[in-house]
């Protein structure tokens, strides 16, 4: 599945990701306007098409939202689920699926890394006030708990970094020749 960051022209790569493959369709976002429908639906009938967006009468009120949007999608077959405050936009087109164990691994590798800091930061918190409590504050334990920090930090801002590098290769590799990513 390639990754592409799209912050203009939407509307065109949108086109073209429905000509190259229509079967499935996956739409995430907070709001829907019959127009938008009308275009996913242009194409050709997906053979799934799934909706999940946002439910606020209000903005429905506001017009922000569609209720004929939704109405022309249920006509055409589609699932629609609402979720209150969402905020995500998301496309996928075509019927890529990622294997059961190669989500549960990134979804784990994912979480270990955020599961050990909190670990490892509440037991550092719980040790730092018992020394606090007991008035066994001394100079070289300041100064092991401020290297202990900025140590910390300063991985925690290089993972940063190399994070958005390697986002940012992703996102070039993915542009057709003559774009270029923000």
């Amino acid at each position: 599945m390639n990754f592409r960051l799209v912050d203009a022209g939407w509307d065109k790569v949108l086109d073209d990701a429905l000509r190259a493959d229509s079967s499935r369709v996956r739409i995430v976002c907070p709001f829907i306007k019959r127009r938008t429908a009308e275009r996913l639906l242009k194409r050709g009938k997906p053979k799934a098409l799934q909706v999940i967006t946002r439910f606020n009468l209000d903005e429905f009120c506001e017009g922000v939202s569609d209720i004929a949007a939704l109405r022309l999608l249920l006509e055409n077959g589609a699932q629609i689920r609402g979720v209150r405050n969402l905020h995500a936009k998301l496309y996928l087109f075509g019927a890529s699926r990622i294997p059961f164990g190669r989500f549960a691994v990134a979804t784990a590798v994912g979480m270990v890394p955020g599961t050990i800091l909190y670990a490892v930061l509440g037991s550092l918190a719980k040790d730092l006030a018992e020394v606090v409590a007991a008035g066994a504050w001394t100079g070289p334990m300041l100064a092991y708990v401020a290297a202990g920090a900025a140590i910390t930090i300063g991985l925690l801002v290089y993972l940063a970094l190399l994070v958005r590098r390697q986002l940012a290769a992703v996102t070039r590799k993915s542009e057709p020749p003559g774009t270029s990513a923000p």
